[in-house]
């Protein structure tokens, strides 16, 4: 059944709507921005059999509603961008009594809708298990009130009857009988809706047999109709083509006599042609030798202007060669500019290093200098990172430089693409050219010779196209070669840098091991003082027992061993030789430090040395490369003119052709 609820007007038309089921509310939105109420079921009969309860909730139309899992929150969003969560609360008809929605009606409401359990058939075939619940609840209580109507405490004694634990105990049974018939009851009703399902299924399989045996009728009786009209269909084609050749006949008889008349005055046109054609051969004759006459003239013109464009040609070339002598020239300053600053550099270095090598002379004779030092040069090794961190970003610039590069020679390439198309549409306007005029035979021979020596010349720069890709792709090799190089030394680097940090940590840890041994060996002589010194007898009885605990006390010492490098031929006895192995360990120290600088030093100055040398051959080739394309530019533009000044001598020679025709014509009927 479909019912259906119109809105009073355009304003209040319903926009969305929302339902709640276990409720048995529709909550419907509006143009207007109000929410309307309806019960649920709608009843038939339109807006006048459903009231509906109207709440003014937003200012603009509502677009979407939406309910919460419990049902007890409704969410209304409007189009001017407004979200709204209302409580649902209100009264509810349930078996014809209105109660009001709390909490747990709305929680028991939800889940019989969910467990399908409102419904009226449900309702009948539970009702007698209902009612014996309530009896068996109703019972409970009545014990429980019994129970509960004594006073007594636990110390005190109440007496009962044996009558009263039998009437229970009977009661039990009863219940418990009770039970076990509900759950016969039960077992059957499933084995009643086990066979009622079963008998559905087979009824639902036959009713499938009978409308599949329908359908399959169906299907042949279309199929044997679908056969005649195919065969009605092919008897209407033959006749439709047997009217098509009668027709197509008669045509033929029409067209045979209209061809015939036609014959003879195409006969007619022929002999009148002939005669026509003879008095053009006349003509022609004469206009052929006046061209001659013409031709010759224009030979000798373009003869002087081909010798005045090579002249011109040759004065441009001179002109390049002596900007790429000045190019040159600039370029050979620049390096000995740069060779000069860098011999600056090697100077400044040289002088900052042997300071330093006085400075460190200076550190033998105090440890805390020699700690200077070190800080010193670990600052020299920050600034190499720095260093080499600049060299990296010139690197980096190469490689834009070099994208650049590429970019350029990329435009390069379409614009020969480009020159090479306009030579071809030349070409094409050449032919076409040759075309309209065949009786200029000889004029056509000096253009075919012209064109020649264009193409001549387009084979050169295709040459140096090829060149240029060959140079790019060996600077690309090249450039992968140097950056393969400058990685194998950042590794190497890398790993002098480990080094150095790993070994300093070690002599770090070398030095505290030899303070706290000496605090050790310090204590250990306070100790043994202070034992051998006894003031009292029962100290000095006492004080083997006390060496046997103060040596105990520093066993640990005895394990330590140095190392079998530091370990001399013979042992120093006094403080002065320990003070020179120190000093001499320091020297050492110094010593390989002072290496190391001077590696990191050497390489750094061979990388600036690789990226200066890089940085100049990229110059010099971009500098080739743009040169190059000024050439190109300047050739292209040089056939450019020539080809528009061709065409615009042919244009006036045709201009001029027109001309003499005319005067020729108006001659002609004169005479």
């Amino acid at each position: 059944v479909c019912v259906e609820l119109e809105a009073e007007s355009a304003q209040y038309a319903y926009t969305c709507v929302a339902l709640a089921a276990p409720l048995g509310q529709l909550f419907a939105g509006t143009q207007h921005g109000s929410i309307r109420i309806f019960a649920w079921p709608i009843q038939p009969g339109g807006t006048g059999a459903n009231r509906c309860r109207e709440l003014d909730l937003h200012a603009h139309s509502v677009e979407t509603l939406a309910l919460s899992s419990n049902a007890r929150l409704l969410f209304s969003g409007c189009k001017g961008g407004a979200l709204m969560a209302s409580e649902v609360k209100g009264d509810l008809d349930i078996d014809g009594v209105s109660t009001t929605l709390t909490s747990s009606v709305m929680d028991q409401r939800i889940c019989k809708y969910r467990r399908r359990e409102d419904n009226d058939n449900y309702k009948k075939r539970n009702r007698e298990d209902i009612r014996k619940a309530s009896d068996l609840q109703k019972k409970l209580t009545e014990a429980l009130r019994s129970l509960a109507a004594s006073n007594a405490s636990l110390d005190d004694m109440v007496m009962l009857p044996r009558i009263y634990f039998s009437e229970l105990l009977a009661e039990i049974k009863q219940l418990e009988e009770r039970m076990a018939s509900l759950k016969h009851e039960s077992e059957y009703a499933m084995e009643q809706k086990d066979a009622e399902v079963s008998e559905k299924l087979e009824t639902m399989k036959y009713e499938m047999k009978i409308g599949k045996q329908q359908a399959d009728e169906k299907y042949d009786s279309l199929f044997e109709q679908h056969k005649k009209a195919l065969s009605r269909h092919g008897e209407e084609m033959k006749g439709a083509n047997a009217d098509f050749d009668r027709r197509a006949r008669e045509r033929q008889v029409e067209f045979e006599n209209k061809i015939s008349l036609e014959y003879d005055k195409q006969t007619r046109l022929l002999n009148e042609l002939e005669s026509l054609k003879e008095q053009h051969v006349q003509e022609v004759t004469k206009h052929a030798d006046r061209h001659h006459e013409q031709l010759a003239e224009l030979r000798g013109a373009n003869e002087g202007a081909i010798r005045d464009w090579q002249a011109r040609y040759d004065k441009v070339c001179a002109v390049l060669k002596s900007d790429s002598l000045k190019f040159e020239e600039a370029l050979r300053q620049q390096e000995t500019e740069y060779e000069d600053q860098i011999s600056e550099i090697l100077e400044l270095k040289r002088a900052v290093l042997q300071v330093e090598s006085e400075k460190s002379t200076t550190a033998l004779k105090d440890g805390v200098s020699m700690k200077q030092t070190i800080t010193m040069l670990q600052g020299n090794i920050v600034e190499y990172k720095g260093k080499l961190e600049q060299s990296e970003k010139q690197r980096e610039d190469l490689v834009k430089q070099l994208r650049a590069s590429r970019e350029m020679f990329a435009n390069v390439q379409d614009q020969l693409k480009e020159e090479k198309r306009a030579l071809k549409v030349k070409g094409e306007s050449l032919a076409k050219l040759r075309e309209q005029m065949k009786h200029l035979e000889s004029f056509r021979f000096v253009l075919f010779h012209k064109v020649k020596q264009m193409e001549e010349e387009r084979d050169p720069l295709a040459q140096q196209v090829n060149s240029l890709k060959s140079n790019v792709s060996e600077m690309y090799s090249e450039f992968v070669r140097e950056f393969k190089a400058k990685q194998r030394v950042d590794q190497q680097l890398a790993d002098k840098t480990h080094l150095a940090s790993s070994l300093q940590h070690e002599t770090v840890a070398l030095s505290r091991q030899l303070i706290q041994l000496k605090k050790d060996g310090r204590r250990l002589l306070n100790d043994i003082e202070q034992i051998l010194h006894a003031e009292t007898a029962a100290d000095f009885e006492r004080m083997p027992k006390r060496l046997m605990k103060t040596l105990e006390k520093y066993q640990n010492l005895s394990e330590w061993t140095p190392p079998a490098e530091e370990v001399p031929g013979d042992k120093p006895s006094d403080t002065a030789t320990k003070e020179q192995m120190m000093m001499h360990e320091m020297v050492i120290q110094r010593d390989l430090l002072f290496r190391k600088n001077q590696m990191a030093t050497s390489s750094a100055e061979q990388m600036k040395r690789e990226c200066s040398t890089d940085f100049r051959r990229l110059t010099s080739e971009n500098a080739q490369l743009i040169a190059e394309m000024n050439m190109l530019r300047t050739e292209n533009r040089s056939l450019l003119r020539s080809c528009k000044e061709q065409e615009a001598a042919i244009i006036a020679m045709r201009a001029k052709d027109t001309a003499r025709a005319r005067l020729a014509g108006e001659e002609g009927p004169m005479a």
